[in-house]
């Protein structure tokens, strides 16, 4: 489904035919020779490029953009972001870290990260003082050049949630990606998600005239990065982008599973849209129930992920976090940021790694 034939092996090969053509030598030896080397050029560029693909993925595959309905890398192919998100920062920011980013793209087969900032409550962006609002904005720019650094791409996540409607603090979300849209606007791995989870009776309409506005804000800085919207009951009603978009060519739209609790109806759901051209990233899932607590479904969890790979839908896991609740990835006791084994891990945890590393997202393989 994901792979390609490297373009630096084929210019190679396209050369070797033209030189190939005017040799008029009758040397039978030196022709062989020729045939070799550069049998063994397009071997070596071919396995550069592999290298490369696999070790820095944002940097190998760069921008991504909607295309017919498929979220594409540089060279228009489909990419399928496959990767983990934090839980807030406000209270795990530990797990930026850069070897446990590392870790996750070497281990866990992992190209994503998600930096998930909660907007609302006590120590919600929107509700503390300017310095605590600037110790935040450091944790993002850290998180995004630890996950630069890796190769690794990186979800900007303005996590609305108990705030219910993004417009009740679009000010601030304005001011908030106007800054981020003009630090990383030279950035290619840098992807905003500017609305997590409406809820509560929040319309498209209220979501869409969120969504236009704070999309405005970012182009007026930045014209080509990836914007992923939230869609209503908890990015549950992913139909409704269908009949009134949103008015920017390059945002995407996010759903939302947990897969004890979401099953064939809801999968039903997000087919229909796909198979009506609606560009889609699964930007949180898990398999517990859709408290993110309670009892696991592994078997659901994996017709969830069959139908993403049938669609080239990205998938972002929730949590990188440790605690009691059942969609968090590492054991209540486990004190690590990096360098896990299998004792750290959850159940839910172990799934994960398994289920990513059967996967294969990257184009070039």
């Amino acid at each position: 489904m994901f792979k390609t034939v490297p373009l630096c092996g084929r210019s190679l090969l396209l050369r070797f035919v033209v030189v190939m053509g005017k040799y008029k030598r009758k040397d039978r030896k030196s022709k062989l020779f020729v045939i070799i080397s550069v049998i063994l050029i397009i071997i070596s560029a071919s396995a550069a490029i592999r290298m490369w693909s696999v070790h820095y993925p944002a940097g190998f595959n760069g921008a991504l953009r909607v295309k017919n309905g498929k979220i594409v890398n540089r060279f228009g192919r489909p990419f399928v972001l496959q990767g983990v998100s934090t839980n807030s920062l406000q209270t795990n920011g530990q797990y930026i870290d850069k070897k446990g980013f590392r870790e996750l793209k070497n281990k866990w087969n992992v190209n994503c990260v998600r930096l998930s900032l909660k907007t609302y409550g006590d120590d919600g962006y929107c509700r503390v003082d300017d310095k605590t609002r600037a110790e935040l904005n450091s944790k993002i720019r850290w998180g995004v050049q630890c996950a630069t650094e890796c190769g690794l791409y990186v979800i900007i996540d303005w996590h609305i949630l108990e705030d219910r409607n993004p417009n009740r603090y679009r000010s601030y979300a304005l001011e908030f990606f106007s800054k981020m849209a003009q630090k990383y606007k030279n950035q290619s791995n840098v992807i905003f998600e500017i609305c997590n989870e409406p809820n509560n009776g929040t319309t498209w309409t209220d979501v869409k005239e969120y969504a236009e506005s704070v999309a405005g804000e970012i182009r007026s800085k930045d014209n080509r990065s990836l914007i992923i919207t939230g869609t209503p009951d908890w990015c549950q009603q992913i139909t409704d982008p269908l009949y009134d978009p949103v008015i920017d060519l390059n945002t995407a739209y996010s759903y939302h599973f947990y897969a004890a609790s979401h099953k064939e109806e809801y999968r039903d759901k997000l087919r229909t849209a796909l198979e009506a051209g609606l560009p889609v990233v699964v930007s949180e899932f898990g398999i517990s129930e859709h408290t993110g607590d309670g009892k696991l479904d592994p078997e659901e969890g994996e017709k969830w992920l069959s139908l993403l790979d049938q669609y080239d839908v990205g998938r972002i896991c929730w949590s990188l976090s440790k605690g009691k609740e059942s969609s968090k990835i590492f054991k209540e006791n486990c004190p690590k940021t990096n360098g896990w084994e299998d004792e750290d891990l959850t159940e839910y945890g172990m799934w994960i790694r398994e289920q990513y590393n059967k996967r294969r997202w990257n184009p070039v393989l």
